[in-house]
């Protein structure tokens, strides 16, 4: 299964999941393992590590360096990745 053509996935970010909803957008040094499963609208910032397990809901959600819980809460914007500089 492939991605849908409206995932980003940046050159120098590791996505071997096939399992990426639509209109994601995965940054350098970021990695999604193979298995792992990413909800739509999702903005999975650098240096950022999924694994197995988590479903992260729809929706971008604040940035800031923190992982995922092993079962996340439904409907809960959950951060990801680094923090960044500059208004969103």
């Amino acid at each position: 299964m492939a991605l849908a053509a409206s995932v980003f996935v940046h050159p120098q970010a590791l996505c071997e999941s096939d399992d990426v909803g639509p209109r994601t957008r995965i940054w350098p040094f970021a990695q999604v393992m193979r298995g792992a499963r990413v909800g739509a609208d999702c903005n999975i910032c650098g240096h950022a590590f999924i694994e197995k397990r988590p479903v992260p809901p729809p929706g971008p959600a604040p940035l800031s360096p923190a992982g995922l819980p092993p079962r996340p809460a439904p409907n809960r914007r959950l951060p990801l990745g680094s923090p960044v500089s500059g208004s969103l």
